[in-house]
C-alpha cells in the first residue's frame, strides 16, 4: 500500500527547489517512490494549480514516474456528496473531497483549519491503513525526516 499526498494551494512550494517553502526531504521522498500525489481532474484544484506553472510541470514529472493519481470529477462529485452535509471550518471543500476520493493519508499545508477538518473522523474516515496526518512543514529537518521515515510505501509480499 502506498502513501497518498494532497499538497493544498498553498504548500506547493514545497517540491519547488528555490522557494522559501522548498523541502528537500519531502522532495527525496518522492523521488525515492515512498508516496504519490493526489491531483483532482478540473474543479477549483486544477484552477490552483494551473496559476504555478514550476508546480505543473513537477506533477508531470510525478505522472510519468507513475507517483501521481488522477481523480476524475464524477469520483469528486461522489466524495463531495458524502462530505457536504458536514460542517467543515475551513473553506477548502475541494481539498477535503480530494483527499476523501484518493484515500490520501498525508495533508500538506499551513491552513490549520484545514488540518483540523482533515483529521476529523466525522468529516473523512480513517484510512485502511490508519489515521489522516499532517506534514510538519513547518517544523525543524529532523522532525520532517523522522516523520518522511515512519510513512512510506510499503511493498507487497
Amino acid at each position: 500500500m502506498c502513501v497518498v499526498v494532497v499538497i493544498d494551494a498553498n504548500s506547493m512550494n514545497i517540491i519547488i527547489e528555490d522557494t522559501n517553502l522548498y523541502d528537500k526531504f519531502f522532495k527525496r521522498w518522492l523521488i525515492n517512490k515512498n508516496g504519490i500525489i493526489a491531483f483532482a481532474k478540473g474543479g477549483k484544484y486544477e484552477d490552483e494549480v494551473q496559476r504555478s506553472e514550476k508546480f505543473k510541470r513537477m506533477l508531470v514529472q510525478y505522472e510519468r514516474s507513475g507517483q501521481l493519481i488522477t481523480v476524475s470529477q464524477s469520483a469528486l462529485s461522489d466524495s463531495q456528496n458524502k462530505i457536504h452535509d458536514k460542517s467543515i471550518k475551513s473553506d477548502d471543500l475541494h481539498i477535503l473531497t480530494l483527499a476523501l476520493a484518493s484515500g490520501a493519508q498525508i495533508l500538506i499545508s499551513q491552513d490549520k483549519n484545514l488540518g483540523k477538518d482533515f483529521k476529523n473522523n466525522q468529516i473523512l474516515p480513517r484510512t485502511d491503513n490508519g489515521f489522516r496526518k499532517l506534514y510538519p512543514i513547518l517544523q525543524n529537518d529532523q522532525i520532517r525526516r523522522n516523520f518522511l521515515q515512519k510513512n512510506r510505501c510499503m511493498s507487497r509480499v
